[in-house]
């Protein structure tokens, strides 16, 4: 589903007709009518928001529902009103405090008053919606923080911009549209067929990384995965990883990176646990001017900003940082962010860029896409190392965005599934990847 930014909602406004605004209110007041309401205030101003919050206030009074219009200006009334319809552009701080407090179900139009459509900046008082309706395609700014906080759930109605062409470079993913991506299984094939990855994690203290990388990298569907570790954990790892070939090093960590024969692999994934010294850069380095698709990870990334220059290689290239992983490569400004991942993916056009959050975001030359699963249950160490390891085994098959896009989403999926069954305390990344098959299990009726 595309996402819109300003640009593209102003242009929008310019083509939506009034038979079309009649279109999202009604659609609007059949929504708000689910909830059987006695009462429902509409805080209205101009613009389009506005009229549509006038008309599904007029239709919903046709329906025998005691509404209420409150201006810009107006006092919020002291009734209570079950609904608490936010239909405005601007508004004061009274009168948006005065709802905020108010008992009711919070619902905004487009985008809570006080959100910048855009980055999700926060203007002065902000409207806090328990739900956001959006027609057709939500906006860009109730994904990003920090107003994806105070935006509630978001609801997509059919709406005036359905068979318009949005020529948009943003999206978010269903279900249906990643499974339909997953590399594909063939009859006739062999471990060979899916992809050879070569991990190059662990150190002393962090086995645990690469086991969760390298579990993930295999139930993902890679053919084949050696494992490069330090001596000192070598017989950690391979009784954690049966499946898995080892190459170990100690004092001769710089020969062995040397003498490392990246032809004989497809994909390398790099960094899970494996430490912030200068073996780490070195062969991180190494993997770089490699041939190889790559991706870097956690202390993969650590020495990456000194060596940007070597982004700019033909294979494709996945990081994986979080915010605070990002900003030691890249600057990171919330009010510019996407159209900086824009510009830097353009600059090293083989680049994919997956900066983990809360709605994750995915970009690539002209293609961003914000991730809709996940909660906070993933907040637990080695959840990003399983992430990373469901995306280089899916790149190890089938190196391309999608394959990328697919993995955040299914990774974050399976903790939604998670928390239907268990508490938001208790997952372990270890359940995520037993949680993985099993959504590949029922999404695609059986054994993909």
């Amino acid at each position: 589903m595309k996402v819109l930014d300003s640009e593209i909602l102003a242009s929008l406004k310019k083509q939506i007709t009034d038979a079309m605004q009649k279109q999202a209110a009604v659609a609007l007041a059949e929504l708000i009518r689910e909830r059987n309401p006695l009462r429902v205030v509409f805080l209205v101003s101009d613009g389009l928001k506005g009229t549509i919050g006038r008309q599904c206030c007029q239709y919903l009074h046709q329906q025998g529902i005691l509404t209420e219009l409150l201006g810009e200006g107006d006092e919020f009334p002291s009734q209570e009103a079950d609904v608490i319809v936010d239909a405005l552009e601007t508004a004061g701080e009274g009168l948006l405090r005065a709802a905020n407090e108010a008992f009711g179900h919070r619902l905004s139009i487009l985008v809570p008053c006080g959100i910048d459509i855009d980055n999700g900046a926060i203007r002065g008082e902000v409207f806090e919606a328990a739900e956001t309706v959006c027609f057709d395609h939500p906006l860009s700014g109730l994904y990003l923080y920090p107003g994806s906080d105070h935006r509630g759930r978001i609801t997509v109605l059919e709406g005036p911009f359905k068979e318009a062409d949005i020529d948009s470079y943003l999206a978010v993913n269903s279900l249906t549209e990643v499974i339909n991506k997953l590399p594909v299984r063939r009859k006739h094939s062999h471990k060979g067929t899916y992809g050879k990855v070569l991990l190059i994690a662990g150190s002393p203290g962090k086995s645990g990384a690469c086991k969760l990388c390298g579990q993930a990298i295999l139930r993902s569907g890679a053919g084949l995965l050696t494992v490069m570790v330090p001596r000192d954990i070598l017989l950690t790892v391979e009784n954690g990883l049966w499946e898995a070939m080892t190459v170990s090093y100690g004092d001769d960590w710089k020969q062995a990176a040397d003498d490392i024969d990246f032809s004989q692999y497809t994909t390398v994934v790099l960094g899970c646990g494996l430490g912030r010294d200068q073996r780490s850069e070195y062969l991180m380095i190494k993997a770089l001017e490699s041939p190889c698709d790559l991706l870097l990870d956690a202390d993969g990334l650590y020495h990456l900003g000194k060596h940007l220059d070597l982004l700019k290689r033909e294979a494709l290239t996945v990081i994986t940082p979080h915010e605070v992983e990002y900003q030691r490569v890249f600057p990171l400004k919330r009010e510019t962010l996407l159209k900086d991942l824009e510009e830097i993916t353009c600059r090293y056009p083989s680049l994919i860029i997956v900066l983990k959050g809360e709605h994750t975001i995915t970009a690539s030359h002209r293609l961003i896409t914000f991730n809709t699963t996940g909660n906070d249950a993933l907040a637990k160490g080695g959840s990003g190392d399983v992430l990373a390891g469901l995306i280089g085994g899916l790149i190890a098959q089938k190196p391309d965005y999608d394959s990328v896009t697919a993995g955040v989403y299914l990774h974050s999926l399976a903790a939604d599934r998670w928390i239907e069954k268990h508490s938001r305390y208790s997952l372990t990344a270890r359940d995520i990847i037993r949680e993985y098959d099993d959504i590949i299990v029922e999404a695609t009726g059986g054994p993909r």
